[in-house]
């Protein structure tokens, strides 16, 4: 729901665990505590997981730079996140082909979409909902294409530990971007969800049976021989 707006729609009743409208990183750390803990606040026996408990007072500010093919996303905050959401425009002619995590913290997951024309949504978020911030260093973004014109860093908010939501501001600056990578016409799986054949999700197409999910259509199984 939270990479696919629109199929949260009329299921809110189901997802939306904070009951304030929406479908975010907030409910996405409540449900998981309530996984793996038992309850919706959460508990974990790791440090950092309990020093991330107090709701900081700054919630830290997004900065970007591009470095040839890459756009690198940092947070200077002293809110330990469990989870992070942001939408990512780019200008027209430049595409996002990869999210990785940049930090070092263990159990990170990200994952992207697109959401819009020239606009993706990353979703960063660690895996028994602990602190993953760990420095500065935040995503890894790569970029295919050539393009000049606003690069935008958007409806950032994230989740503490205990699933409470903090907007962060983001970042926006005219960039001229030339990766020397030919930006293709369609990514695979700009609107596709993929999985493995154990259910797990995965970023993109992998060697043997992968399962496909567009947006409002049904899953297909898809073989990739190489």
């Amino acid at each position: 729901f939270i990479l696919n707006p629109s199929e949260a729609e009329g299921k809110l009743d189901v997802a939306d665990i904070d009951n304030d409208k929406k479908v975010t990183v907030a409910d996405l750390t409540k449900v998981k505590n309530y996984y793996l803990y038992h309850n919706y606040a959460g508990y974990t026996p790791s440090s950092s997981a309990v020093r991330a408990y107090p709701t900081a007072v700054v919630a830290g500010s997004l900065d970007m730079a591009v470095n040839g093919s890459f756009l690198n996303v940092s947070l200077d905050t002293q809110v330990g996140y469990a989870a992070i959401q942001l939408d990512v425009t780019l200008p027209a002619g430049v595409v996002l082909t990869d999210a990785a995590f940049a930090g070092a913290t263990e159990g990170v997951q990200a994952m992207y979409n697109k959401i819009g024309e020239n606009t993706w949504r990353v979703l960063l978020f660690s895996e028994d909902n602990s602190n993953l911030v760990d420095g500065t260093d935040l995503l890894s973004l790569g970029l295919a294409g050539k393009g000049y014109g606003n690069v935008n860093i958007g409806n950032a908010m994230g989740s503490n530990t205990r699933g409470i939501l903090i907007p962060i501001p983001g970042d926006s600056d005219d960039i001229d971007i030339s990766t020397g990578i030919e930006a293709p016409a369609e990514i695979a799986g700009g609107n596709s969800f993929f999985y493995g054949i154990n259910a797990a999700m995965q970023r993109s197409f992998e060697k043997g049976v992968n399962i496909v999910k567009e947006a409002g259509k049904k899953a297909i199984k898809v073989l990739q021989r190489k």
